[in-house]
């Protein structure tokens, strides 16, 4: 009787180790295929006045996020918008839910807390129930900040940051 017992016992844990398998795989193909064919983010149509001069999205967008960290994240959505004649510029990165986005804001302040990188932290804040990590560097002002599963970068001039942000945060709640 008690061998019976151990082994429904068993089965019962092979089953469920079974579907924790299954569920993993199918996780991560599923994950792998957005990774693969990132979509489109969306971009706002002007930016402290300015107008959407330029916009890459889905695949060459994040090929150029992507390079521009030298790093590879797991990035399924992405958006370049630049606008007027680059005062402002926004890069967003989708990601395939918000611990991934937050995972990838923690490497980015790593990284620029290393010191190699051209930007200098000035400060961090709280806008809209967010952390906003301010920089400068480059000849811009620069902000980054999560929303949701997306993580988001502006670099505008210096007269322009502070609209911008502003602008940025409320599109992207």
């Amino acid at each position: 009787m008690m061998k019976a017992a151990l082994l429904r016992y068993l089965a019962f844990i092979l089953i469920i180790a079974g579907l924790v398998f299954a569920v993993s795989a199918a996780s991560w193909l599923y994950v792998h295929s957005l990774v693969s064919n990132p979509g489109a983010e969306p971009l706002p149509e002007s930016v402290a006045g300015l107008p959407l001069t330029q916009a890459l999205t889905g695949r060459a967008a994040v090929q150029e996020i992507n390079h521009l960290h030298g790093l590879s994240f797991a990035i399924t959505s992405g958006a370049v918008g630049i606008y007027g004649q680059e005062q402002a510029v926004l890069w967003v990165s989708g990601s395939p839910l918000g611990f991934m986005a937050a995972r990838m804001q923690k490497k980015m302040e790593h990284r620029i807390a290393e010191g190699r990188s051209p930007f200098k932290p000035l400060e961090t804040r709280q806008a809209g129930g967010r952390t906003v990590l301010a920089l400068e560097g480059l000849g811009q002002q620069h902000f980054y900040f999560r929303s949701g599963r997306q993580l988001v970068w502006l670099a505008a001039n210096a007269s322009l940051a502070e609209q911008a942000l502003a602008e940025a945060l409320q599109f992207y709640p």
